[in-house]
């Protein structure tokens, strides 16, 4: 990854409110979600630990990483928890894979991922 796309992705976490640590030296803090673990040499991985639970929250940084890194050229480890959720994949069809009245009475939410792949119980 280049300086350019790192200080990208560096002010997206910025604008959205995430918790920046490099190493042990905390940079920002905002509303806590994220913790990244790494220095920035274009030769290490990144270690995003995701403090939040939300899974719409955790699915857009997903994506957003995807868009907008060069996982070519640099390594990132992912790690989230999700509260109670179901995720179904780019053509899955909600009314036939979940049982929507039954989410909808235990309140748990339905998300979206944008690649393929089966429906899953977080």
């Amino acid at each position: 990854m280049t300086q350019q796309k790192y200080g990208l992705l560096m002010n997206q976490l910025r604008r959205t409110g995430w918790f920046l640590r490099t190493g042990n030296q905390e940079l920002w803090t905002r509303s806590s979600s994220i913790f990244l673990e790494s220095s920035c040499s274009s030769s290490a991985g990144l270690v995003l630990q995701s403090q939040s639970t939300d899974v719409h929250q955790n699915l857009a940084l997903e994506d957003w990483i995807d868009a907008h890194v060069d996982l070519q050229q640099r390594s990132i480890l992912l790690l989230w928890r999700n509260r109670p959720a179901v995720v179904i994949g780019r053509h899955q069809n909600p009314w036939s894979e979940c049982n929507l009245p039954a989410m909808r009475r235990a309140g748990i939410p339905l998300a979206r991922r944008r690649s393929g792949g089966g429906t899953v119980y977080h």
